[in-house]
């Protein structure tokens, strides 16, 4: 008996301490419930975005790269197309990019990831040359994990939806070698749905 009254006696001293170390909730704290329906919400509304963005850039588009020199002044100019295409559902695409007088084609996958909740995006070159890049499907800006060049250094490039209209998507790309402290304009591409589409 006297074991058992010595056993309550420290489950009661640990109960105690237990709930005088307890957070104690207040008006000021948002019920966790809200909170979780809140997220859920941005999660589904964020999801929508980018399933709109396959929906709508899917098919040919005729593209048009203005590229500027370090004088910030167009420098040269070069035509070409894009293809995006179904990849595994409704959640990832295939982009395929060829730009004739270069002599140049390019694949990517996209796909949206809903942890994440970006569309990753893998660009494949030629020479086992590859980007890997993330996308706010909601503001269309794209930047890229640090890409290391032949000669050792690193570079990081941003794509930003500069206009989205019906048929046409004008984008511009930057880059930055120093970890996306300053950004150099590197070109303007101008999309246009193709007529056949």
């Amino acid at each position: 008996m006297k074991n058992f009254i010595q056993i309550s006696a420290i489950a009661l001293l640990i109960l105690t301490a237990c709930k005088a170390e307890a957070p104690q909730s207040t008006d000021a704290d948002p019920p966790k419930v809200e909170t979780a329906v809140v997220d859920q919400t941005r999660a589904a509304e964020i999801k929508q975005a980018a399933m709109d963005l396959f929906a709508y850039q899917d098919g040919k588009w005729n593209a048009r790269w203005d590229w500027y020199g370090p004088d910030g002044t167009i420098a040269g100019t070069t035509q070409g197309r894009e293809e995006f295409s179904p990849l595994v559902d409704a959640h990832s695409q295939m982009l395929y990019t060829e730009v004739p007088a270069q002599n140049q084609t390019s694949y990517a996958m996209l796909t949206y990831n809903e942890v994440e909740q970006k569309i990753i995006f893998l660009n494949a070159g030629p020479k086992g040359d590859y980007w890997i890049m993330r996308m706010d499907p909601e503001t269309g800006t794209m930047i890229s994990d640090p890409h290391k060049n032949p000669d050792g250094s690193e570079m990081i490039i941003k794509f930003t939806t500069l206009r989205q209209v019906a048929d046409e998507i004008d984008v511009q790309m930057e880059t930055s070698t120093d970890n996306g402290q300053t950004w150099t304009l590197a070109f303007k591409q101008f999309m246009t749905r193709a007529k056949d589409e």
